[in-house]
């Protein structure tokens, strides 16, 4: 009822005399023969699939010519880039696979088979094309495209598709990490049929991709090549090389290691506002780049050691050398403040520099405490202005009550010149000299505190503008048109 497939004899001359077929068809028999007896009981579907394997050799090239190149076209469709791996520069990725080619040893009539089209059978039943990734980087290079389902069209045409997990290596540019954008490649081919028995040509794109919330995709290029190898010199190899366009999502690194990093550097301008007799200044900013660098190690974890430094690692390391900068400046802010303190008056080059213009740049309002004296301490006359201000109010005491007595007035010198009179005078100046050294060492002391005040506003300023500079050019160095 249902007629066995013919064969033609030429086409088995490259492998059906071999001692292994014979082997297979030996196996085969004793299940032929039970199969004749009930095959007019059986669908019309099982009579097809045992008259299309029965004579056929899953080991051999299909084709009646040996000399006839078989023609595989490989479709790739990304689904999602399930993981990228900076620092082992490996991408993993879904992926569905689509191959075709013709199998002129399964074709069938229809109208013998009840109208018949397809058939869907397990694809280790046939013969496979050889397709693997060249550029793999899994541990086993096991072929992708056994023990899956395969569609048998009634002219020949094969159909293999079924979705696969790749993992290939994947040269990562991270120099403008996490503003980035990757170009992967998956190169596909056969490994032993060469281009006079097979030939691949590709064909792919995005339409089924699906982001992981991490990456997007651009694009996917399919491009045929053919290679010849050292180890079979002069024969061609085709294969077909994918090349995947992938962009990064920085939102998630923007708030984890960009947005932390932007407010550290924020709070280290802080170190300019507290005072230096607190006491903190250095601890503050010791703390502030202990942070940083914590940060700076978390980013080099999930990069690939390389000499190249990434956008978000130039901001670290520029952040990192501003604030200990800013730990210098401290110190000598506190260096200046505290100098006043060994009795050391203030240059007149640093009170001309700093006091007089740095002070303007800031806007800082210096006011000089040093105010001119009209009386000065005569230490020949043995007299202070005190001194004399106490005999002053001795003599109109006096005056009042005995002034116009001419016997008093010798009495009144006489006083002056008296012992307890020299003691006074000379204890009123020691005391004198104490106050006028005491306001000397306080104006020292307040010239020094306002040079180190002035220094200080002076060091915040450089440091907001080195800070916004550095945003600046970081950011004048993004491609921002591409994450549009």
């Amino acid at each position: 009822m249902y007629p066995m497939l013919q064969s033609n004899s030429s086409g088995r001359s490259d492998g059906w005399g071999s001692q292994q077929t014979l082997h297979y068809n030996k196996k085969h028999l004793k299940t032929s023969r039970l199969f004749q007896e009930s095959r007019d009981d059986q669908p019309i579907r099982y009579h097809l699939v045992h008259d299309l394997l029965y004579p056929y050799n899953p080991i051999v090239r299909p084709v009646y010519d040996p000399h006839t190149v078989t023609q595989l076209e490989m479709q790739l469709y990304v689904s999602q880039v399930l993981e990228m791996d900076e620092r082992m520069q490996r991408i993993k990725i879904n992926a569905w696979v689509t191959l075709l080619w013709e199998d002129e040893m399964l074709s069938w009539n229809e109208s013998e088979y009840g109208g018949t089209r397809s058939l869907k059978i397990p694809s280790d039943l046939i013969w496979l094309p050889e397709v693997v990734l060249y550029n793999n980087a899994d541990d086993k290079y096991d072929s992708f495209v056994k023990e899956q389902i395969a569609v048998i069209y009634s002219n020949g045409d094969v159909m293999w598709a079924a979705p696969v997990i790749f993992l290939s290596n994947c040269q990562v540019d991270v120099t403008y990490f996490p503003f980035d954008s990757q170009q992967c490649q998956l190169k596909f081919g056969p490994w032993q049929y060469d281009g006079n028995e097979l030939k691949v040509n590709g064909t792919g794109d995005a339409s089924v991709f699906t982001s992981d919330g991490e990456w997007d995709m651009l694009g996917l290029i399919a491009t045929s090549n053919v290679e010849y190898y050292p180890d079979h010199p002069g024969v061609p190899y085709y294969d077909v090389t994918y090349t995947l366009y992938i962009r990064r999502r920085p939102v998630y690194f923007i708030f984890n290691l960009i947005v932390p990093c932007v407010i550290l550097a924020a709070l280290s301008s802080l170190t300019f506002l507290l005072p230096p007799e607190s006491g903190e200044k250095i601890s503050y900013g010791i703390s502030v780049l202990l942070a940083l660098t914590v940060f700076l190690l978390l980013m080099a974890e999930s990069l690939p050691p390389s000499s190249v430094i990434p956008l978000v690692g130039q901001y670290h390391a520029a952040t990192v050398v501003l604030v200990t900068m800013s730990l210098i400046t401290s110190v000598i802010v506190i260096n200046t403040h505290h100098r006043g303190g060994a009795g050391d008056p203030l240059p007149p080059w640093m009170r001309r520099f700093i006091l007089g213009y740095m002070s303007k740049i800031v806007f800082f309002k210096y006011k000089d405490l040093r105010q001119p004296r009209s009386r000065k301490l005569n230490l020949n006359s043995g007299r202070s202005p005190s001194c004399l201000r106490y005999i002053e109010c001795n003599n109109d005491r006096q005056s009042n009550g005995v002034s116009n007595n001419p016997d008093n007035k010798g009495q009144q010198m006489s006083q002056r010149d008296s012992p307890t009179m020299r003691l006074l005078v000379k204890e009123v100046r020691k005391i004198a000299t104490f106050l006028e050294d005491n306001k000397k060492d306080d104006e020292m002391k307040h010239e020094w505190m306002t040079a180190a005040v002035v220094l200080d506003r002076f060091f915040l300023m450089l440091y907001i503008c080195a800070s916004i500079s550095t945003v600046l050019v970081i950011a004048a160095r993004v491609d921002w048109t591409s994450m549009l």
